[in-house]
């Protein structure tokens, strides 16, 4: 009999994920956030024709519901920025693994500069 040499213990803080495999997990984390997002932004939007908004305005002036609202955000630019990148490479591209790794670190960095701009427009000023 030969030997099996599989690790017998994997610690899954030592193993990194390529980028294209990170991109495209936070895009379905994202997708799911969003998801349970709804709860928070129906009731808003549901409000806005009433003219009950100003209780919501009042949350959203707060720390709190500027966190909330720029996490939101966050997430609404990260899950379309990479949802483009997955139907330009879908469509458009080849697959090749030097192109997958270039737009996923573009991703990342757009998803990035994009949550920036947010936390900037929304909890700072």
């Amino acid at each position: 009999m030969s030997k099996n040499k599989r690790p017998v213990y994997l610690n899954l803080s030592e193993i990194t994920l390529p980028y294209p495999a990170l991109v495209s997990i936070l895009h379905r984390v994202s997708g799911v956030a969003l998801i349970f997002s709804f709860p928070f932004l129906l009731p808003i939007l549901a409000h806005i024709k009433n003219g009950s908004f100003t209780r919501y305005m009042i949350f959203l002036d707060s720390l709190p519901g500027r966190i909330i609202l720029w996490l939101i955000l966050s997430g609404i630019s990260y899950h379309i920025i990479s949802g483009i990148r997955h139907l330009w490479s879908d469509f458009m591209a080849g697959e090749s693994l030097h192109h997958a790794r270039l737009t996923a670190k573009t991703t990342l960095l757009c998803a990035l500069i994009a949550s920036v701009f947010f936390f900037i427009h929304v909890v700072v000023l």
